[in-house]
């Protein structure tokens, strides 16, 4: 079985349990001191609250830019194999709104990218967002929708050294890239179910898309092999386009 499908197992699972817990505190809610029903306070409830989720990122396909003091620059699209996501918020929410902020890391590895080198290693990365949410409840369950704005902060590892580009004029280039830090701007939005458990903890799924900034993915060396000639040597950097990214996530609320 494969990493991501390991995930895909246990996102799943956890899916599944939370909702069936979930069913269970609906169905037998506890009682106050007063009389009243408290099983959907842990939805309806205003006041700080935190947030734990795990589940899978996918990164939809990007284009690539690699510029060069040549006169001329190589453009391609990279592509990203799923990964996994996992981080938390903390809120606070008055009657049917919420403000938080969240905080979460997400690990892709490179499928392929343009040339002819392998592109094997990570692409991780860290957001932080200050978020909005709407969250009206019926029948005790939450259905919450918003976004937000923020950040992404991102480590790129990339093995491209192995064989020469060929898709410029003139000849062909070899590069050696090294790891590269850097930071995007970032746009959400997302929505999702909050299940109340009892008084305090909830169950929760949710999916966000976000769109993600331009931002360099390396910075290294480049060999330009012409046909005839003597090999010239460059600096160079590899863009990233701006792109979307997807996250499916399940996880627990506690209200304090």
């Amino acid at each position: 079985m494969t990493t991501t499908s390991r995930i895909l197992s246990l996102t799943t699972a956890a899916a599944a349990i939370g909702c069936l817990t979930a069913f269970a505190g609906v169905q037998q809610p506890s009682m106050r001191s007063d009389g009243s029903s408290g099983a959907a306070s842990a939805t309806t409830g205003e006041g700080p609250y935190i947030r734990l989720d795990a589940g899978v990122s996918f990164i939809s396909n990007a284009d690539v830019k690699l510029d060069l003091p040549l006169g001329e620059g190589l453009s391609g699209q990279v592509k990203f194999k799923p990964g996994f996501a996992y981080g938390g918020a903390f809120g606070y929410r008055i009657e049917e709104v919420a403000f938080e902020v969240e905080l979460d890391n997400t690990h892709n590895k490179f499928k392929s990218g343009p040339g002819d080198g392998p592109w094997t290693d990570s692409f991780r990365q860290t957001t932080l967002m200050g978020n909005v949410i709407w969250a009206p409840t019926y029948e005790g369950v939450t259905l919450w929708i918003g976004g937000g704005l923020g950040a992404q902060f991102q480590s790129t590892n990339i093995s491209d050294s192995s064989s020469p580009y060929t898709a410029i004029t003139g000849g062909s280039l070899a590069s050696n890239f090294s790891k590269k830090s850097d930071t995007a701007f970032i746009g959400q939005i997302k929505a999702g179910v909050s299940v109340p458990i009892d008084n305090n903890w909830s169950f929760d799924a949710g999916y966000k898309l976000r769109f993600v900034g331009n931002s360099e993915l390396g910075q290294g060396d480049i060999s330009f092999i012409p046909t005839a000639g003597a090999t010239e040597n460059y600096s160079a950097k590899l863009k990233l386009e701006s792109h979307l990214s997807h996250i499916l996530s399940a996880g627990f609320t506690y209200r304090f």
